[in-house]
């Protein structure tokens, strides 16, 4: 394990996956739908690093319950809620801030995860 710091917070990575540090960024903001109870926004005293402080409760209200959210760049922009209407996956999104700039990459998640949901659903 190698000590990192990040946002100027002590982290942790795992020494195969130091080789990460020096590669190249993505080209564009990476967008990502997790639903409810995800593992990345789970099980954690602090979520500082992935949800900044003044939007926690609208990510973990409290209760044990923990909102799908709306990642870009691994921090949390908002939170969304999946509907099925007339065979279609329809989703409303909630930001926390505009995200005009990245409309392009929030609407391929949105599609990927309707491709997702219904392949799932064709195959239960």
């Amino acid at each position: 394990m190698l000590k990192v710091t990040l946002r100027g917070a002590p982290a942790w990575l795992l020494a195969d996956d130091s080789a990460r540090l020096d590669a190249a960024p993505p080209a564009g903001p990476i967008v990502r739908l997790v639903p409810g109870y995800d593992p990345y926004l789970l099980g954690y005293r602090r979520r500082d690093l992935a949800v900044d402080p003044e939007h926690a409760r609208a990510v973990h209200p409290g209760g044990g319950v923990l909102h799908p959210a709306i990642l870009v760049d691994g921090r949390a922009a908002g939170t969304w809620k999946p509907a099925r209407r007339r065979g279609r996956l329809d989703v409303t999104l909630q930001p926390f801030d505009a995200l005009g700039g990245v409309a392009p990459q929030l609407e391929a998640e949105v599609e990927d995860v309707a491709r997702f949901l219904e392949e799932a659903r064709q195959q239960a």
